[in-house]
């Protein structure tokens, strides 16, 4: 198995894709909702998610500046260890898995899934920041994102499932 290796810029680039494909996924999932309810909530979160993009790219301009992100080559490391593990495959839009015949609760358990993997990356991406603004900034998203996981956890329980 060969390894690959990720510098700061595509660390950050690979938080910019996961964002932009949540927020794919969440789109057409609302689409794809009869529930008004669980409309809003993906509509929404699919919001959040442009937000989470944004602010990544802001910290990936700014370290392009700075070059200051990751001094002690941590992330590197980890990146390595999600892409040998499989965490999860930014190369594919899980939108893409929807084909509008999905039952509701498969949808949201496989939201779930997706935001667990989003917090376990981002961890890693707070942890190899040097700069305390950044890690609260990621900080930040992570709670969110654990939010999100909250969130779909109730529409789940509201399905009764």
């Amino acid at each position: 198995m060969s390894k690959n290796y990720y510098n700061v810029d595509e660390t950050l680039a690979i938080a910019e894709k996961i964002e932009t494909n949540g927020a794919s996924f969440y789109r057409k999932a609302a689409e794809n909702s009869k529930d008004e309810d669980v409309k809003d909530l993906l509509a929404s979160l699919a919001d959040m998610e442009d937000e989470h993009r944004s602010a990544f790219a802001v910290m990936r301009a700014q370290f392009v500046q700075s070059g200051a992100f990751d001094p002690q080559g941590q992330m590197a490391t980890f990146l390595n260890a999600v892409a040998d593990n499989y965490v999860f495959d930014v190369k594919t839009d899980p939108s893409t898995k929807l084909t509008g015949d999905e039952k509701l609760e498969d949808i949201l358990r496989f939201a779930i899934g997706l935001e667990k993997d989003s917090v376990v990356f981002y961890s890693g991406i707070r942890e190899a920041a040097s700069d305390p603004a950044d890690q609260e900034k990621i900080a930040k998203i992570i709670k969110q994102e654990l939010g999100h996981i909250v969130a779909l956890g109730g529409a789940l329980e509201k399905l009764g499932v």
